[in-house]
């Protein structure tokens, strides 16, 4: 009988599902840390992200995560992604907020709507998602937004003021092929210019086409990320089947 319970387990595990799970953590390369408070641990494959939880990359190391299995979110090297709020009900939506400093690659497609989004938080930007494939490298002082498809919502890190209504009053779309970089001094720019009725008009002039070269280097990151996770799945898959048609091989 304990064998059944855990063979069904396994099973759940590998075939993917999950009872609520919005964040999953998918494939861990090199040195990875989950933070829960003042608690550092080494994270494992299918852990569920709870509110509060830090995850950090070390050099040459990566995350993935899957987004309510209909996503990805990348961490790449030396990055640190905080997970804020997960479904918090706030202007008649349910958002989660995320605050990142170093490189992510964002693909989700369907998986937002105008009731159900994420917001990335850095340093000098908000990025609001809604569905769609994205870069977004971060620092101390700036933040670039590469949008390789859809649309994303940036807004200005303007201090004091809440982060609903800076993604519903303060944001502009990046759309296809667009990026933006906002700075610590476009922040303090931003601000004024919002005070004068100008600010949407001075981000719009922010607002870049992506290069050629921009357009196939970060589009072949993000095929890389899908092409391993689409052999990671077919992997799972190939288990599970095994496992249904002999389930002592859970115990080998």
């Amino acid at each position: 009988m304990k064998k059944l319970v855990l063979a069904i387990s396994l099973l759940i595990f590998f075939s993917g599902i999950s009872f609520g799970a919005t964040y999953k953590i998918d494939l861990i390369i090199g040195k990875v840390t989950l933070k829960q408070g003042s608690k550092s641990i080494s994270p494992s494959i299918g852990y569920i992200l709870k509110k509060g939880d830090t995850i950090i990359t070390g050099k040459d190391s990566e995350c993935t995560i899957k987004i309510s299995d209909k996503g990805l979110l990348k961490i790449e090297e030396q990055t640190t992604v905080t997970f804020d709020e997960i479904e918090k009900v706030a202007a008649g939506y349910k958002i989660d907020k995320i605050s990142a400093k170093g490189n992510i690659i964002f693909s989700a497609q369907g998986v937002y709507s105008p009731k159900s989004r994420v917001t990335i938080k850095t340093e000098t930007a908000f990025a609001t998602v809604r569905g769609t494939e994205f870069i977004l490298e971060s620092d101390e002082q700036d933040t670039t937004v590469y949008t390789l498809e859809g649309s994303v919502l940036v807004a200005p890190a303007i201090p004091d003021i809440e982060y609903t209504k800076l993604i519903d009053s303060y944001s502009v779309d990046v759309n296809e092929d667009e990026k933006i970089t906002l700075s610590s001094l476009d922040v303090i720019n931003a601000t004024t210019k919002f005070k004068e009725g100008e600010g949407i008009e001075f981000l719009k002039d922010k607002k870049q086409p992506l290069t050629e070269i921009e357009k196939q280097r970060y589009k072949k990151r993000l095929q890389m990320l899908k092409e391993i996770y689409k052999k990671r799945k077919s992997e799972l898959q190939k288990k599970t089947k095994e496992y249904s048609k002999d389930i002592e091989k859970l115990f080998e």
